[in-house]
């Protein structure tokens, strides 16, 4: 007997309050796939360092797309790095960090892409700097790089370091220490195989010695080498970021010189379709999460749309705990049920004058007991005093009129009138015939 009751309850659970979760997913489901299809997503880091995010001057966003207007594939990778190098597509560092700890860090990348086959470019760093602690986008403080931790990281790329990592404080080897201009020689004759036909912009530029070193100059001046290569190994170290930061790429004919560098092919082989920009030594090492993505913009409202359906589903399957809810009787009790039964009773059995005649008796006792009209009088009598007096009172509908009509009422119940008009004339003689009574034992209103 209970069954009946739960589902009916769980039907009219679902069908007035899972609607509303069931129209939530259904919005969260179409906006998924707006923005799936229009949205930018979650976007990159903002930074503000040398990084291929960052729009700062020391950044190298603009180098990005540069290289991507080009014609190249330019991917910014936050995990495994190695994994997506090889021989058509070279592995990018952008000023890869001086510490000494994370020398052999920064050994592996560069040991592991060339053993891929890969071209390995390394971008020194010239500065370091300080984020604004207010706004991520900002640099707070800049402050130039000691010549001996540029040392090591150079000895470390090149190979020169053998084993161990390199301390970088107290540079032994002359043609790793790089040197600084000064302002007043910062305007000097560039040469070489990227500097033709091209107006090198630097100011102040970092470069290497010319003499004593295995690499290739690819670009150099007075005062040393800017660009050097090993077309052996397939390894470019550029000495000065200035020539392709944010800053700097857009002074002269940097750009050119950056187009060269990447798209052109060496005698060491053709040019990487690809070009992989690693971003792990700079913090931003992220492991692929399918929970992650799942929860950031926009599958996050794919991953709502889907948790409203469920909860829709097992609200809509729960079964309640205890004992089975009584059923609502078949006939409820009460006086009220006892009227309402007695009325239709009367009405199927269709005799509506019958009953109006005797609802019109019983008023006219009542109000004859509340008025002192006296019960041995004839009926026609007791009608007639009461009227009088009820108009007395201001008594607005006519007991008289009311009891003709009451009377004509039988007579066409009689001769086979309709039964839909007639208990329609009979429900308005007996709502007059209420409100009559009304007005006469408590006033008229």
């Amino acid at each position: 007997m209970s069954r009946p009751g739960l589902w009916t309850a769980g039907t009219d659970l679902l069908s007035r309050r899972g609607a509303l979760l069931v129209t939530a997913a259904a919005v969260a489901l179409g906006a998924t796939l707006f923005f799936s299809v229009f949205g930018a997503g979650e976007g990159p880091a903002r930074s503000a360092g040398a990084d291929s995010f960052s729009r700062s001057a020391l950044g190298y966003h603009a180098l990005a797309a540069f290289l991507e207007q080009a014609g190249a594939t330019v991917v910014a990778t936050r995990y495994q790095p190695l994994a997506s190098v090889g021989p058509q597509a070279g592995l990018v560092l952008l000023e890869p960090p001086t510490d000494p700890d994370l020398a052999e860090d920064v050994r592996q990348l560069v040991e592991g892409a060339l053993d891929r086959g890969a071209p390995v470019l390394v971008v020194l760093p010239e500065r370091s700097w300080q984020v604004d602690a207010w706004e991520p986008s900002r640099v707070a403080r800049v402050d130039p790089v000691t010549v001996g931790r540029l040392a090591g990281l150079v000895a470390v790329v090149t190979g020169v370091a053998g084993e161990e990592a390199v301390d970088g404080e107290d540079a032994s080897d002359v043609h790793t220490t790089p040197r600084r201009s000064v302002r007043g020689l910062a305007r000097q004759h560039w040469e070489g195989p990227l500097a033709e036909g091209a107006r090198v912009a630097l100011v102040e530029p970092q470069t290497l010695p010319l003499e004593g070193s295995d690499m290739e100059p690819e670009l150099f001046g007075d005062l040393g080498s800017v660009v050097l290569r090993d077309r052996e190994r397939r390894l470019t170290l550029v000495t000065d970021p200035d020539l392709l930061n944010n800053h700097g790429i857009g002074r002269g004919d940097n750009a050119l010189v950056a187009r060269r560098l990447f798209l052109e092919p060496t005698a060491g082989g053709p040019a990487p379709a690809v070009w992989v920009i690693d971003e792990t030594l700079h913090g931003f090492e992220r492991a692929p999460s399918v929970a992650r993505e799942l929860l950031a913009f926009p599958l996050s409202l794919f991953t709502l749309q889907v948790a409203l359906l469920a909860i829709v589903a097992i609200w809509s399957a729960v079964r309640r705990f205890g004992s089975p809810l009584p059923l609502p009787p078949r006939i409820p009790g009460g006086t009220a049920t006892l009227l309402e039964n007695t009325a239709r009773l009367l009405d199927m059995g269709g005799h509506h004058g019958v009953t109006l005649h005797g609802y019109l008796e019983a008023v006219v006792d009542r109000a004859g007991e509340a008025l002192g009209v006296g019960v041995g009088e004839g009926r026609r009598d007791r009608i007639t005093r009461l009227s009088a007096a009820a108009r007395q009172r201001g008594v607005g509908e006519d007991l008289e009129d009311i009891a003709r009509r009451v009377a004509a009422l039988g007579r066409r119940l009689g001769d086979g009138a309709t039964a839909e008009r007639e208990r329609g004339d009979a429900f308005i003689l007996a709502r007059r015939l209420h409100r009559w009574c009304e007005e006469v034992l408590d006033g008229a209103r």
